[in-house]
């Protein structure tokens, strides 16, 4: 180990301009075959960090180029087939569980964003779609289900279900609290005036999230545990804005 990292310490700063681009290169490949969008980046980053240690096994004369070419090659496969496993557990979900699950991805990599309640979107790259109290997420409905239903296609899946049937399977499954009228969109004060939003349980959202970042994230409280508002874990507040 300690020659690995001598090895590796006066990389580092050409490894900063390149990796991107390779980790990039590896999540391709995952994506053709359908993989789940955090799945792909985990996996790039483990088939990258293979990659590093045989370069420097290579250095180190431990293997030749032929075995370090066919251990590339095993590394490839095996990821590849943990991959089609994700992706085919994905598309088995129900809708309001791919939505959710997609949707906290879709945060956790930065892709879209929440704002705090009382504020309005700052014009930037990373799409805000909805805002967020103590509570619950208030999702803008058209523009969360288009990045999640754009994200599936991209993947190579379907996504046929409509609106009114997403906003169901959510309210079934106690993901989005319908309003007073019982529909799931109800009209709340965001940002700069009232919305039709969908509102949703951030403990629902927080379990979307991966299970290194929830082990992370302190733990939601409920009303019923703490006697005052669920809070919502400092983590995932970090990931919303």
């Amino acid at each position: 180990m300690r020659g690995y990292i001598e090895w590796l310490q006066p990389v580092i700063p050409q490894l900063k301009k390149e990796m991107p681009a390779r980790l990039g290169r590896l999540r391709s490949e995952l994506y053709q075959i359908g993989s789940h969008l955090r799945q792909a980046d985990a996996l790039a980053q483990l088939r990258g960090a293979f990659d590093l240690l045989l370069e420097f096994a290579e250095h180190v004369g431990a293997i030749d180029d032929a075995r370090a070419t066919e251990l590339r090659a095993a590394a490839r496969q095996t990821l590849w087939r943990i991959g089609e496993t994700q992706g085919n557990v994905l598309r088995d979900l129900e809708p309001a569980e791919r939505f959710i699950t997609v949707l906290g991805t879709l945060l956790e990599q930065r892709r879209v964003r929440l704002v705090e309640k009382g504020t309005s979107p700052r014009a930037d790259d990373v799409e805000a779609v909805g805002w967020f109290d103590e509570d619950f997420a208030y999702l803008l409905p058209e523009a969360a289900r288009r990045r999640v239903a754009t994200f599936l296609r991209e993947s190579g899946e379907a996504w046929s279900h409509s609106a009114h049937a997403l906003h169901k399977a959510l309210v079934r499954k106690g993901i989005v609290v319908p309003g007073p009228d019982g529909r799931p969109e109800m009209q709340v004060r965001v940002g700069d005036g009232k919305r039709r939003v969908l509102r949703l349980r951030l403990t629902a959202l927080a379990e979307a999230l991966s299970p290194v970042l929830s082990r992370a994230c302190p733990r939601v409280r409920t009303r019923t545990e703490t006697g005052v508002a669920s809070r919502i874990p400092r983590k995932i507040r970090r990931i919303a804005r």
